[in-house]
């Protein structure tokens, strides 16, 4: 359930990137619609869209120390560079890595987060992901 979570929050989030308009329930209800084929029932619907917000607000609230975390393991790129979804991406795994109350195990998160990139990235987006948070994840010394 958890990776349907951060699927429906990196939707979210993208949504409202490019949206002032979107709020985080707009956009979390668009994306579980569209999600919908999962067959979930309402107790796991509840728990998805629980950890859906923890992300998206947490991402939120962190979003400019993430950035700079990013930037810093960034070679030879900047953050404008990056593709949309990459940067939601590695938004979201930075936060369970480094600020999330209940942290995720880095090997999880860059797991998750390579996934998400081989469904919403180009074709090398997978790699680009885990090589920026191998060196996030060695950087923090984890």
């Amino acid at each position: 359930m958890r990776r349907l979570a951060r699927e429906l929050a990196l939707q979210a989030l993208f949504q409202i990137e490019f949206s002032q308009k979107v709020t985080l329930d707009l956009a979390l209800d668009c994306a579980l619609a569209a999600e919908h084929n999962n067959k979930i029932n309402k107790k796991q619907e509840a728990d998805v869209l629980d950890y859906a917000k923890i992300l998206v607000a947490g991402v939120k609230e962190h979003c400019s120390e993430i950035d700079q975390i990013i930037s810093v393991a960034l070679e030879n790129w900047r953050m404008e560079r990056l593709g949309n979804a990459e940067k939601m991406i590695l938004r979201l795994a930075v936060y369970e890595i480094q600020f999330a109350v209940e942290k995720v195990p880095a090997g999880v998160a860059v797991n998750e987060a390579v996934e998400l990139a081989k469904i919403y990235g180009d074709d090398a987006a997978s790699k680009f992901v885990n090589g920026v948070l191998g060196k996030i994840v060695r950087a923090a010394g984890q």
